[in-house]
């Protein structure tokens, strides 16, 4: 460390300082011996190894080619911008949030935007710099970028689940095309499917706000508990009650007189192995049931035995729904 800077206040913190200005390249001999000392302390090398680790893993994902640029800095001038970049990727992943604090104003006021994503059939937990939670639905994308007024994060694909940290000097912003999600301490979903937007509010309070180029005026809807608003491009905002929260981040899907077609498509949305209806015209029957989406081969025969159909499957490993298949469904 250089003489008159703010000691950190923990071993990850001391390794995101550290590994940045070792990947920058320009430490003076002094600093080499220095880092070499703090290195052999057994605390402080684990805390090193699973910064570097971070960063490998972050190299193999959207993360790095956003910040394919921060990579190659390499002179002191800019080591504040690779510090805070080692810093914010180790907030995400390991939950050092807290880093941010001594990082210097640049730091602060601007960490990086960083992309967060969900593989199909995964329900991803993030943890937020500030103690909010972020739940990722299957297959889906965020974009986090918070300052010293305003954390922001941006709906790209798919669903999340927002449980926001108390901050009334900060608001908490979610953006899904076009809309606005303002928050302050709450809990609440957004899912993008389509042209639709849709925001359940499961706690708390929150004002949504259009600000798509082609709404004029602006339109603003204030929700509370037990409300969700549907906005789908070319109709107005609509406002429903929501009996209760959705089951999604324990892998359960219920529905209550849902097309069959409705069901299919979002159970699809969990497994690379798909259901398919064979005739076209079962997609329309009506079924209510509670699904565990984390077994594909269960939530057909399910939906079989509600509808009295038969269960097959395709060369290719994906379950099929017809009726008279030579496999009866199991019982309901």
């Amino acid at each position: 460390m250089t003489q008159g800077e703010r000691p950190p206040s923990s071993p990850g913190a001391e390794a995101a300082e550290w590994w940045s200005r070792h990947k920058a390249g320009d430490m003076t001999e002094g600093e080499r011996l220095a880092f070499a000392a703090w290195r052999e302390t057994p605390a402080h090398a684990r805390a090193f190894a699973q910064i570097e680790q971070v960063f490998a893993m972050t190299l193999k994902g959207e993360v790095a080619r956003e910040h394919a640029a921060v990579a190659k800095v390499r002179s002191h001038r800019d080591a504040g911008l690779m510090l805070a970049f080692a810093a914010s990727l180790a907030a995400a992943a390991i939950g050092g949030g807290a880093w941010f604090g001594w990082l210097g104003p640049r730091a602060q006021h601007e960490a990086p935007a960083l992309d967060h994503a969900s593989a199909v059939g995964e329900i991803r937990t993030l943890r937020l710099a500030d103690g909010s939670v972020v739940l990722l639905d299957t297959d889906s994308r965020v974009r986090v970028a918070f300052s010293a007024s305003e954390r922001r994060v941006t709906l790209l694909a798919g669903r999340a689940r927002f449980e926001v940290a108390h901050d009334a000097a900060r608001p908490f912003l979610v953006r899904a095309d076009g809309q606005a999600i303002i928050a302050v301490g709450t809990v609440f979903d957004v899912r993008l499917a389509g042209n639709l937007v849709s925001v359940d509010l499961i706690q708390g309070k929150v004002r949504v706000e259009d600000g798509r180029p082609d709404e004029a005026p602006r339109q603003v809807t204030e929700l509370v508990a037990g409300q969700r608003l549907a906005v789908e491009h070319g109709a107005p905002p609509a406002v429903v009650p929501l009996d209760a929260a959705d089951p999604w981040p324990d892998r359960i899907l219920a529905v209550d007189n849902a097309t069959l077609r409705s069901v299919v498509d979002e159970a699809n949305r969990y497994s690379r192995r798909q259901i398919i209806v064979a005739d076209p015209a079962l997609s329309e029957r009506r079924v209510t049931a509670t699904l565990k989406l984390d077994d594909v081969d269960g939530v057909a025969r399910k939906l079989a035995g509600a509808l009295d159909l038969g269960v097959t499957h395709d060369p290719g490993g994906d379950v099929v729904l017809a009726p008279g298949s030579d496999i009866p469904p199991i019982a309901k």
